[in-house]
C-alpha cells in the first residue's frame, strides 16, 4: 500500500510555526496572520517597535519550486523557504530578501523563461538554493541595541 501524500495545509503549518520559533530565538516578536490568503504569513518586530518586517513562508515536505501564480507580486520583506519540514533532521531553510525573487523573475522574463505555458511564475529549486540560511540570520536579530 502506498503512503498517502502529506496534507499541504499541515505541511504549511509546520513550516509557519517552525519559522516563527526560529525567529523567536533571534529575539523577534512574531505575529501570525490569516492562513491561505494573499499577503505575508508573519509580522515580526523588535521589543521597542523600532524594527519590523513581513515574512512569507513557503513550506514543503520535500523540495519543490515556489509557485507565485499569474501575478508575481512579492508582498513580504522576506521569503523563507523550508524544505523537508516533516523531518527535523533534514529540514533546510532558504531566505530571500524582497528584491532577490523579483530579480530572478525579471531575469526569467527577459530571457523568455517566464511565465510558463499556463501564465504562471515559478522560482525553481536551483534558483533559491543560492540563498541557504538554516539559522535565518539574514533577517537579523530582533534584539534592540540602544545607543548611549
Amino acid at each position: 500500500m502506498q503512503n498517502p501524500k502529506p496534507d499541504k495545509n499541515i505541511t504549511g503549518n509546520i513550516g509557519l510555526y517552525y519559522v516563527a520559533y526560529k525567529l523567536s530565538l533571534l529575539d523577534w516578536h512574531v505575529l501570525t496572520t490569516s492562513r491561505n490568503v494573499k499577503g505575508p504569513d508573519l509580522i515580526i518586530y523588535d521589543s521597542d517597535f523600532c524594527k519590523s518586517h513581513t515574512v512569507q513562508v513557503k513550506a514543503f515536505s520535500e523540495e519543490d519550486a515556489i509557485g507565485l501564480g499569474t501575478k508575481p507580486i512579492i508582498v513580504a520583506d522576506y521569503i523563507v523557504v523550508c524544505n523537508w519540514v516533516r523531518d527535523r533532521n533534514q529540514t533546510k531553510f532558504f531566505v530571500l530578501k524582497k528584491n532577490e525573487p523579483q530579480k530572478i523573475l525579471e531575469d526569467k522574463v527577459r530571457n523568455n523563461k517566464a511565465p510558463d505555458g499556463k501564465g504562471k511564475y515559478w522560482i525553481e529549486i536551483d534558483e533559491y538554493n543560492r540563498f541557504p540560511d538554516d539559522e535565518l540570520t539574514k533577517i537579523g536579530s530582533g534584539k534592540h541595541t540602544s545607543s548611549g
